[in-house]
């Protein structure tokens, strides 16, 4: 095919009015860098937020460990020592129980009475 005048005028018109409606029907880009603008500064106020409770939190876990000792410092032997306190401590009050419970059962005056299938019934008097 040969190309003629009238063709490549054709062409060249064809040409400018694409250009021309591309123009006119574009949005110019302003709104979706404005949007990403905006996506920019939310992220970074996002994350700027994040970091302060994490410094928040950190100095509130500073605080509560100046507090309270914390357990996890403690050597094998403290915690033996411990346990070995609270053992003792737990029985000398379970004797205590005993004994207070014997005490009172002598106050109480009972009566054992054997029941015919051989076992005992215990009644106050």
């Amino acid at each position: 095919m040969e190309f003629t005048t009238e063709t490549w005028m054709i062409l060249g018109l064809t040409l400018a009015l694409g250009w021309l409606l591309g123009l006119m029907s574009r949005s110019g880009g302003a709104r979706w860098k404005r949007e990403l603008a905006r996506e920019r500064e939310d992220h970074a106020a996002a994350i700027k937020n994040r970091d302060a409770q994490i410094e928040a939190l950190k100095a509130r876990t500073v605080e509560l460990e100046r507090d309270r000792p914390a357990t996890a410092y403690r050597t094998d032997a403290d915690v033996r020592d411990t346990r070995a306190d609270l053992r003792h401590e737990s029985s000398i009050d379970n004797l205590d129980l005993r004994r207070r419970e014997d005490a009172r059962m002598r106050e109480t005056e009972l009566d054992s009475r054997r029941n015919p299938d051989g076992t005992r019934t215990i009644y106050p008097r």
